[in-house]
């Protein structure tokens, strides 16, 4: 059913698409008749049902047609990049699996401390980066300056050899960029959760020799929901605990002196003495102290450090400040760009064109003797511009249908599998046909890239929903005669609002790349409004003579991506249950 949607889909672009493939062929001098002839030959002139079906037809039996672009068959071509597009992508996986498993399983084992911060927050500035930037940097340093790798072209390994592998090491590392992040915190996070599944915590607690290797031994703290705390050490890659409450230590361990009293036990234990014991009240916990009057009155520690505890998951992270301080510089610069900015980032000057940065120009000035920094700093306008309407645009499209296809059935079956035909298009793929189709504008760009995220919006939703519709809670209503809309108001989207808040972040740091892309390639912002993606397209050309207008907006564009990750990142750490108890407990 998938298949058959997106070839609908892709017919209908293809039809869709402004121009016609008859002019192209036979140039503007055709006279009618020729035209006439050529359109009932390829079957332009039926019915657009019959040119789907007939079209269908021949894809089934693998023949795809004949290229206009190539003059060759569909088949032949894709055949000739066969080779090519299989041997990056297995480049790009290696490169993926070298650098990202190992870093994320020494993240894992050095979890809580420094290294880890430092490695997540690389994961994090390496997803932040543009594709085509960092490849244009790898052109320049590694092809224009060193010379060490080609810049282009591929010459087959069946012709020269294994050698030829060389063309394609740099467009590999460029790919394999982002993809190595992704990899790095998925294995840093599986280890993390294996680490504390329960037949992990019974080995250790059985001192098994994989689990607790001499000479790496420290108390850890206590995880989440009374369970053992973990700590994973490169050496031995051995995994401590601090005991379980019945005494039982892994193999080797000796736990610390404690200097508090004992804890309690009822009189006449033997071995035991009612002088060393606290008195303990019949309703009170173990090991706590009694509650005064005047700290139950109080106001709860939520109400008393409400703020505290949203600035915890930051200062907890240092590197999340640092990202909390790039996204607030972002945003003041955009708000105050025509203050900030030295110069009008229109303002022409051949005289001064191409200076590289000094006093008068920090930046540098561009090819039409423009200064960079006053561009630069304008363009935080577009970005937040674009980001700000593709998270409204992913929020609300996404949460309305995703909310309606868990809550009904029948709806939601139709619905999903609307938005599993659109998720089997690449997003940046969906986004170039829509612009195609619609036209380059900054509009276009909000909705072409906002469809791509409004699917794994709708997604997130549909899950978190299909959950909350069985909790007890919302049984409870729904049996007292509560109406559907009365749910969703109450229950619904009120637990909804902490994931669709790290959600927004994430969308809001991705679309900055996206945009990005569009602009890049000519498809998003008109040229004249300044961006951070015009500007490095203008500036390709004069990679070798002007770097400087390649480095700075390109460097804006991870900052801003890098601190709305981050800033993510510190939302999940404060919203999520899981992470929200250790807070507060630290606290």
């Amino acid at each position: 059913m998938t298949l058959l949607a997106a070839s609908v889909i892709i017919f209908a672009f293809i039809h869709i698409v402004p121009g016609d493939p008859i002019y192209v062929l036979l140039g503007d001098t055709a006279t009618p008749d020729q035209i006439d002839a050529l359109r009932h030959q390829l079957g332009l002139d039926q019915p657009i049902i019959l040119q789907y079906l007939t079209w269908t037809g021949h894809v089934l039996e693998g023949n795809l047609g004949r290229s206009i672009f190539f003059q060759a068959p569909v088949l032949s071509v894709i055949a000739d990049g066969a080779e090519t597009s299989a041997l990056l992508a297995t480049m790009t996986m290696i490169w993926v699996t070298l650098i990202g498993v190992p870093i994320g399983m020494i993240a894992a084992v050095r979890h809580g401390t420094w290294l880890d911060q430092g490695l997540s927050g690389a994961a994090m500035l390496m997803a932040s980066i543009p594709t085509f930037w960092v490849g244009l940097y790898l052109i320049l340093i590694f092809a224009a300056w060193l010379g060490w790798f080609p810049s282009s072209g591929y010459p087959s390994i069946f012709e020269g050899g294994l050698v030829n592998l060389r063309y394609l090491v740099l467009p590999s590392l460029a790919l394999a960029a982002p993809n190595a992040a992704l990899i790095l915190r998925l294995t840093r996070a599986s280890m993390l959760d294996v680490a504390r599944e329960d037949y992990v915590r019974t080995a250790r607690a059985k001192g098994h020799p994989a689990l607790a290797g001499r000479g790496s031994a420290h108390p850890a703290q206590r995880a989440p929901g009374g369970g053992l705390g973990i700590r994973l050490h490169l050496r031995g890659a051995a995994v401590r605990s601090g005991g379980d409450r019945n005494g039982v230590c892994p193999a080797g361990y000796r736990p610390p002196r404690r200097t508090v009293d004992p804890p309690p036990g009822l009189s006449g234990d033997p071995g035991r003495h009612s002088g060393h014991r606290r008195r303990v009240s019949p309703d009170q916990p173990d090991r706590r102290s009694e509650l005064s009057p005047a700290r139950s009155a109080g106001r709860t520690p939520m109400s008393r450090d409400g703020a505290t505890l949203w600035l915890k998951p930051f200062i907890a992270r240092p590197i999340a400040l640092v990202g909390l301080g790039l996204l607030l510089g972002t945003v003041l610069a955009a708000t105050f760009a025509p203050w900030l900015a030295p110069y009008d980032p229109y303002a022409i000057d051949p005289s001064i064109r191409l200076t590289p940065p000094n006093a008068l120009h920090w930046f540098g000035t561009d090819q039409f003797g423009r200064d960079t920094l006053s561009r630069v700093i304008h363009s935080a306008r577009m970005a937040l511009l674009i980001g700000s309407g593709v998270v409204v645009f992913a929020l609300a499209t996404g949460v309305p249908v995703g909310v309606l296809s868990a809550l009904f059935p029948r709806l939601g079956h139709l619905l999903m599998r609307m938005i599993d035909v659109l998720m089997a298009f690449p997003s940046l793929l969906l986004a170039l046909g829509l612009i195609v189709v619609l036209g380059p504008s900054v509009a276009n760009a909000i909705l072409a890239i906002g469809l791509g995220y409004m699917t794994t919006t709708t997604r997130i939703v549909y899950g978190l929903t299909l959950r909350l519709r069985v909790e007890t809670y919302v049984e409870a209503s729904r049996s007292m005669g509560a109406g559907t809309a009365w749910l969703i108001g109450k229950h619904i989207l009120p637990n909804l609002i902490s994931p669709l808040l790290v959600q927004a972040s994430f969308v809001f740091a991705f679309a900055q790349l996206g945009a990005a892309s569009l602009d890049f390639l000519g498809l998003g912002a008109p040229p004249e409004i300044p961006s951070w993606g015009n500007m490095l397209a203008e500036s390709r050309t004069f990679i070798t003579r002007a770097p400087w207008l390649l480095f700075f907006p390109g460097m804006m564009i991870v900052a801003t991506a890098f601190s709305l990750n981050l800033v993510g990142d510190a939302l999940r750490d404060r919203l999520d249950p899981r992470f929200r108890q250790v807070f507060s407990e630290k606290g």
